[in-house]
């Protein structure tokens, strides 16, 4: 096994750590457990829940086997070959007091071209995910924003040139008993983000970017430029200073708030969804009051950037 995961070290502990994840979860939920410390499928029957264990191992294994073999096919199709894994960038803010912003990005693509650096970023995500940053005009939706910031200050690639920013599912359910599942599973690993305009990067990141089989919705011909679809999900030039502009001033007013202890009171409902209390552990404690919202219309494309 060691020799086969040699080959790509980087792409099978991913895969194994998820399928592995997968296992462990399953066998926690159902209270599997084991007296005997080591033994690998040898030791089930003594398990304390051995079906379970066995359901728990398969479905592991085969999370493992389609994540990899996906992985490995999207590899085939781009000619970004260099890879940084979990890198943790950081930035200083240049505050009156040292403020340093720092970000684990899990994974940057890239390739060196003379004195340029070409880069995607790639955010892995399971289950279901919102890939719209349309709402960082509220300051919401902004980790592919930040994490495009970190690469353009904090200097650790030399003359980055945007390619694109992506999410990716890899953990997701889908349904065995449909005659298309392999395609399901396929679209499903796809990347969902946007990507520049720039032709010549487009097609060394992705080699069948015209119909592609690497990015979500993404087609492109001659005659007609960018579908219809794809469109909305460019990035030009100017859009990406003037993202770069308006995540580094988010951030900027944000550390200025927290370091005058300016915290307001003011959750964000989106679109008729509560973004900011979803999730919060002190809601049941929180002082707000119905004045205290803040109530903001849906963003359907990236206009207030600029552009064309």
């Amino acid at each position: 096994v060691i020799p086969i995961a040699m080959n790509d070290l980087v792409r099978t502990v991913v895969s194994t750590s998820i399928g592995c994840g997968v296992c462990g979860a399953i066998s926690f939920t159902f209270g599997v457990g084991s007296k005997v410390p080591s033994g690998g499928v040898f030791v089930i029957p003594a398990m304390s829940n051995p079906l379970i264990a066995v359901v728990a191992l398969l479905t592991g294994s085969c999370v493992t086997a389609i994540l990899l073999n996906v992985l490995k096919k999207q590899k085939l199709l781009t000619g970004y070959d260099e890879e940084y894994h979990e890198k943790k960038l950081d930035v200083d803010l240049q505050k009156k007091v040292s403020v340093i912003f720092t970000g684990t990005i899990d994974k940057i693509m890239y390739y060196q071209k003379v004195e340029n650096t070409y880069f995607s970023i790639i955010d892995y995500k399971t289950g279901t995910i919102d890939t719209h940053i349309e709402p960082m005009k509220y300051g919401l939706h902004m980790q592919l924003p930040v994490y495009l910031y970190l690469i353009h200050n904090s200097k650790f690639i030399k003359s980055p040139i945007f390619t694109g920013i992506y999410y990716q599912n890899i953990l997701f359910n889908y349904p065995t008993w449909d005659k298309n599942v392999d395609k399901l599973k396929t679209d499903q690993y796809l990347l969902h983000g946007y990507s520049t305009e720039n032709i010549s990067a487009l097609s060394r990141f992705d080699s069948t970017y015209e119909k592609s089989e690497l990015i979500k919705s993404m087609a492109y011909s001659e005659e007609k430029g960018f579908s219809y679809h794809t469109k909305n999900k460019i990035i030009n030039d100017e859009m990406l200073g003037n993202l770069l502009n308006y995540t580094k001033d988010y951030i900027s007013k944000t550390t200025d708030s927290i370091l005058e202890a300016d915290f307001k009171i003011n959750p964000k409902i989106y679109a008729g969804t509560d973004e900011a209390c979803s999730f919060c552990v002190f809601k049941d404690l929180c002082y707000k009051t119905e004045k205290d919202y803040k109530y903001l219309d849906k963003v359907t494309d990236l206009s207030f950037l600029g552009g064309e």
